[in-house]
């Protein structure tokens, strides 16, 4: 009966990075697709656009939203300079959410929230053993 409920709590080591691989991948690879269109589509609409809803220096962060997300979905697919690239993309959310979308967080604004959400938790958890961080940077570390 204990291995029965041992199944609802334990996650074997294994499964938990085969979890980071997953969301790296889906996660990444979905928010370089939104970067893509914007860094290769006309960056110029999206800032204009950053700059009518009024956000400051509309050249700079509209530039920076677009490779955030597209350069940052990137490295979080192949999971190096994970925690940096999670992190740029979550401010880039949260700059979504509360700006572009914040009379609407429920309706349009809710992809972002939720992306931010991730990859706060993202940044938090690490890119697992399956990433070109653990690849480089663990001869480095002496508990890998």
């Amino acid at each position: 009966m204990n291995r029965f409920f041992a199944l609802f709590i334990r996650v074997e080591p294994f499964a938990q990075d085969a979890a980071f691989l997953l969301m790296r991948i889906v996660v990444g690879g979905f928010m370089a697709h939104h970067g893509y269109a914007k860094a290769f589509g006309n960056p110029a609409k999206f800032v204009d656009y950053v700059a009518s809803i009024g956000i400051p220096l509309p050249q700079i962060f509209g530039y920076a939203a677009i490779y955030a997300e597209f350069l940052g979905g990137l490295l979080i697919v192949v999971g190096l300079l994970y925690r940096p690239a999670t992190f740029a993309v979550f401010v880039t959310m949260i700059f979504a959410a509360l700006g572009a979308h914040s009379n609407d967080l429920l309706g349009d604004g809710e992809l972002a929230v939720l992306y931010a959400a991730i990859t706060l938790s993202m940044t938090f958890l690490g890119a697992g053993r399956y990433s070109a961080d653990n690849l480089i940077f663990s001869r480095f570390t002496k508990d890998q």
